[in-house]
């Protein structure tokens, strides 16, 4: 692999670790906001059922489902190196591959900070902060198993060079 190419992968794994950082730095302030607020006791329940609960819980595990379906169907080398055509020169191919692992990683971690502002959601509707830490490990620990990779970004090129020539 060219040195150039190694920079490359090096400079958007880099990019990729800051934002998977801001991520996760907005979702512990917004966790500590809450536990805050929980410590505090100063919001009563807005809603009056638990059915509002049950919908949110239910909106959590669909996007818990889709961060799973996107990343096998979409977010590994394999599939990256698939979408991208052997036609390109090689600079823009390993270019592409690293802008669709970007913004792929993106759509994921958007998916997990959603699962913790659904739990948001209903922690200011229902005040139940036991369920809002459950919605809050399940979002941490999806954005924690996706972080990215720098030899997934390694591997998608190889794949590209060995395809493409």
């Amino acid at each position: 692999m060219e040195d150039r190419t190694v920079e490359q992968i090096s400079t958007a794994h880099k990019k990729n670790m800051i934002l998977w950082g801001a991520i996760l730095a907005g979702m512990l302030i917004l966790f500590s906001i809450t536990y805050y607020i929980n410590t505090r006791e100063i919001f009563t329940p807005v809603a009056e059922s638990r059915e509002v609960g049950q919908i949110l819980f239910i909106a959590a595990v669909v996007l818990a489902l889709v961060i799973l379906i996107f990343k096998r169907s979409v977010l590994t080398p394999e599939k990256i190196a698939d979408r991208i055509p052997a036609t390109l020169a090689k600079a823009e191919r390993d270019a592409a591959a690293l802008n669709r692992i970007g913004t792929n990683y993106i759509i994921v971690w958007a998916l997990s900070e959603g699962i913790m502002v659904t739990g948001f959601i209903d922690y200011i509707l229902l005040t139940n902060f036991k369920d809002f830490l459950i919605f809050s490990i399940v979002a941490l620990y999806s954005l924690v198993i996706n972080i990215p990779r720098e030899g997934a970004l390694h591997r998608c090129i190889s794949l590209l060079d060995q395809r493409g020539g």
